[in-house]
């Protein structure tokens, strides 16, 4: 799968020009993330488990869906792509919960990025549809599982997911 550029900034979120993503993660480049979590009503949380095939964190728990800014977009706009595309929801109403820096390394590429997290609140479970080609299985959990999670294997979810669980869960 051939995947666009991705939005390049400084270390103020500010754009400064477009890379491929490999680009990115060889030179530590500035890029930036989009992060959603989904609840249903009772407030459990929808993780979703990443392909084995997946070039950064396979097998990973990761958030309801996530991924780059890509040329030409907005942090909104290329999370409503995410959710639409990873978790079947069209024209999800999302709403900004926070944003932060994360500056990591994963098996020898740099992960340096601004991340927007959103949430989606659902009142129907079914309309989940998990896109197989990212997506191997999906869970939910309450916040307290998701903070077990965290705290008994840490190793099983992304840093974003890690992130996000211990700072916003």
């Amino acid at each position: 799968m051939g995947y666009p550029p991705v939005v390049i900034v400084d270390e103020k979120d500010k754009e400064i020009g477009l890379a491929m993503l490999a680009e990115a993660w060889e030179k530590g480049l500035y890029h930036r993330n989009v992060r959603i979590m989904v609840e249903d009503t009772d407030g459990n949380i929808l993780l979703q488990r990443r392909r084995p095939n997946m070039a950064i964190f396979p097998g990973r728990w990761d958030h309801s869906a996530a991924g780059h800014v890509d040329e030409g977009m907005t942090y909104l706009s290329a999370a409503r792509q995410e959710v639409t595309e990873e978790i079947g929801i069209p024209n999800p109403s999302l709403t900004r919960v926070g944003d932060f820096l994360m500056e990591k390394e994963f098996e020898g590429r740099k992960l340096n990025n601004f991340n927007r997290l959103y949430k989606l609140r659902i009142t129907d479970r079914s309309i989940i549809t998990p896109e197989p080609d990212e997506v191997s299985e999906i869970r939910w959990v309450t916040p307290a599982e998701l903070r077990d999670m965290l705290s008994s294997d840490p190793d099983s979810l992304t840093y974003g997911l890690a992130y996000v669980a211990q700072h916003y869960y």
